[in-house]
C-alpha cells in the first residue's frame, strides 16, 4: 500500500483552508480587543477581499468627520502593527440602493502598496479586514471565509437569514473578523509551517493550488460557487489531499457578480433568473444540481444534523478508533468522548449500525477507495435521529486523502473547549501525517 504515496514524495507544500464555523449570531461581532484606537472612523471597506503584493489597495472610509493627515495602521491577526500610513478622513453618504447588495459607493479615501508584506489576514485600525495573498511557495495556504461570513453579515440589517432577506450580498462594505475565528488563526501562526492565505474567490484560479498538495477547509464553510468545487475536486483527484475542518460544509450553491464583489445566491430555484438548471442557486444536494456533496467530501448536512447534545448526543465525537495515527501520543481510548459542542454536523451516508452502536457507512452510496470512521456523534434533522461521522477517506487508489471532520465548531468551540488540547494536537497530528506522507488508514 506503500505505492499509493509515491506520488505525493513530488509535493512541496501545504494549502490550508479554514474557515471556521459561524454562526449568524456571532458573524457581526469583532472582538472587542480589535477595536480601533480611531473611534472617528465609523466604517469602512477594500476594494476586495485578497492582493498580490504587487497591488494597490483602495480603501474607502467613512469617518465622523473631516481629518487632516491622519496616521492609520495596519494590525496582523496578533494585534502587530506592520504598517502605518496617512490619509484624510471625511464623512461618507452610503448608497441608497439597497448598500447590501451593490456597495457603499463611497469616495476613495486612499490608495496603499503592500509590497513585501507577507501572505496573512490583517485589518486596517482593527477594523477592516483583507488578505495577502502568496507570492511563493509555503507550506500551506489559508482560505479564508469570506463567503460565508459576507452571508450572515447583517449590517445594514439584510443578509441571507433576514426577512426580509436578499439574494445578492456585496463584499464593498464594512466586513467582519468574526470573534470566534481568531484563536484558530493565531493558533495556526504559531505551528513549525509557513502559512499563505486566499479567500473563496480565489478558489475560482486552479492555479492557486499550483504550489500545494493539502487544502483544508475549516468552519462553517457553507457557499461554494461551481467553478470552486471543481477545482477542488480535480486537486483532489490529482494526488493532493484535503483537510476538512468544518461541518454545513458546500450546502449552497453560489456564483459571483461585479468581478467577483458581489455573492449570488437566491436559495429558491424558481427566483433565480438564470436558465441553467446546474447553476440554480439552491442546496448543492438538490438531484437538479447533478453534483452532490458526498462526491467532493464524502459527508453532508443532509446526512447530518444539529448537535449541542441534542438526541442522546454527547457534544463530542465518541472516538471508535483510537488506534488511528491521526490520534498518535494522546492516549486516547476506545469510546472516550472529545468534547467539541456542536451547532451542525456532516455526516456520510448510514445504511445501520454494529451492535455496539456504531454507524456503518453505506458503501453502495458512498464507493469510495477506503474509508475509516474515526468518531461520531448522534444528532438530529426534524424528527429524523442522525448522527455526525469523522472520517477519513481515499476516493479513488491514486487519488488525495480526505480528512472530514464534520462539524461546524472544530475550530471555534473545539479550540475553546475542556478538550481544546486534544482538538488542537489533533490537528497537528492531521497536518504532519499528510504533510510527511505518513500512512492513514487502518485495515
Amino acid at each position: 500500500m506503500e505505492n499509493i504515496f509515491i506520488k505525493k514524495l513530488k509535493k512541496s507544500f501545504i494549502i490550508i483552508i479554514p474557515l471556521l464555523s459561524i454562526l449568524s449570531g456571532c458573524l457581526n461581532i469583532i472582538d472587542p480587543n480589535y477595536n480601533s484606537d480611531l473611534t472617528v472612523i465609523v466604517d469602512g471597506y477594500v476594494d476586495k477581499m485578497s492582493y498580490i503584493t504587487s497591488d494597490s489597495i483602495k480603501i474607502y472610509i467613512n469617518a465622523v468627520s473631516r481629518m487632516e493627515n491622519i496616521k492609520l495602521k495596519i494590525y496582523d491577526i496578533n494585534k502587530n502593527i506592520v504598517r502605518e500610513f496617512e490619509a484624510n478622513l471625511f464623512p461618507q453618504i452610503k448608497n441608497h440602493n439597497s448598500p447590501w447588495s451593490f456597495g457603499y459607493d463611497y469616495k476613495l479615501t486612499t490608495t496603499i502598496d503592500v509590497e513585501n508584506m507577507e501572505s496573512g489576514i490583517y485589518l486596517i485600525e482593527n477594523r477592516i479586514p483583507f488578505i495577502i495573498k502568496p507570492s511563493d511557495v509555503v507550506d500551506a495556504i489559508v482560505v479564508y471565509p469570506s463567503n460565508t461570513i459576507n452571508a450572515y453579515n447583517n449590517n445594514e440589517g439584510v443578509s441571507f437569514y433576514t426577512t426580509p432577506r436578499t439574494s445578492k450580498l456585496s463584499f464593498n462594505r464594512q466586513q467582519v473578523l468574526p470573534a470566534d475565528i481568531i484563536e484558530f488563526f493565531i493558533w495556526l501562526n504559531k505551528l513549525n509551517y509557513s502559512f499563505g492565505y486566499i479567500c473563496d474567490y480565489d478558489l475560482e484560479e486552479s492555479s492557486t493550488f499550483e504550489l500545494s498538495d493539502l487544502m483544508i477547509i475549516s468552519g462553517h464553510n457553507e457557499y461554494w460557487s461551481r467553478t470552486a468545487r471543481e477545482n477542488f475536486d480535480q486537486y483532489v483527484n490529482n494526488g493532493n489531499d484535503a483537510m476538512i475542518l468544518s461541518g454545513n460544509t458546500m450546502w449552497w450553491q453560489v456564483r459571483y457578480e461585479q468581478d467577483g464583489k458581489q455573492l449570488i445566491c437566491y436559495q429558491n430555484a424558481e427566483m433565480d433568473p438564470i436558465e441553467n438548471d446546474e447553476l440554480k442557486t439552491i442546496n448543492w444536494h438538490r438531484s437538479s444540481l447533478n453534483y452532490p456533496i458526498i462526491e467532493s467530501i464524502g459527508c453532508d448536512f443532509s446526512n447530518g444534523g444539529y448537535g449541542l447534545k441534542q438526541d442522546d448526543g454527547w457534544d463530542g465525537y465518541k472516538i471508535v478508533l483510537p488506534e488511528s495515527p491521526i490520534f498518535e501520543n494522546l492516549n486516547i481510548q476506545l469510546n472516550q468522548i472529545i468534547s467539541i459542542p456542536t451547532r451542525e454536523y456532516d455526516s456520510a451516508p448510514i445504511k445501520d449500525v454494529t451492535p455496539n452502536g456504531i454507524p456503518i457507512i453505506d458503501t453502495d452510496i458512498l464507493d469510495f477507495f477506503r474509508i475509516n470512521i474515526l468518531g461520531f456523534d448522534k444528532c438530529f434533522r426534524g424528527t429524523h435521529h442522525k448522527y455526525g461521522t469523522f472520517i477519513v477517506m481515499q476516493k479513488f487508489y491514486d487519488s488525495g486523502v480526505i480528512i472530514n471532520t464534520s462539524t461546524s465548531d472544530w475550530c471555534i468551540r473545539g479550540f475553546s473547549n475542556k478538550d481544546s488540547f486534544i482538538v488542537k494536537n489533533i490537528t497537528l497530528n492531521m497536518i504532519s501525517l499528510l504533510k510527511n506522507n505518513s500512512e492513514i488508514f487502518i485495515y
